[in-house]
């Protein structure tokens, strides 16, 4: 089992970004449309100014193998744009509309 953190689409907007030059905080979208971050990341230093918010979200414990991960088939612009980019501004949040489920 794996502890992850879960985010709506919503959460997600609030945290996807370049925390700092080479240390970018992307969430991974599902399938079902829900997201999801390795808990590990509360106690990262590098994202620290995203802690306090990421603590209020939801953890679950999964077993890895039974995650069904978006593969951009359907929504190809919208799964692109939640991949982390270099272009993206250090602590600007990148906002991606997405679609209620993969």
């Amino acid at each position: 089992m794996t502890k992850l953190i879960h985010l709506t689409a919503d959460d997600a907007n609030k945290v996807r970004m370049l925390s700092r030059p080479g240390h970018a905080c992307a969430p991974v979208p599902l399938k079902d449309g829900t997201l999801i971050l390795p808990v590990e990341m509360l106690n990262d230093p590098m994202h620290v100014k995203l802690h306090d918010f990421l603590a209020t979200l939801p953890q679950i414990d999964v077993d890895p193998s039974t995650l069904v991960y978006a593969d951009g088939a359907q929504y190809p612009t919208e799964f692109a744009a939640c991949q982390y980019n270099e272009s993206w501004p250090a602590g600007v949040p990148i906002i991606v509309n997405l679609p209620v489920k993969f």
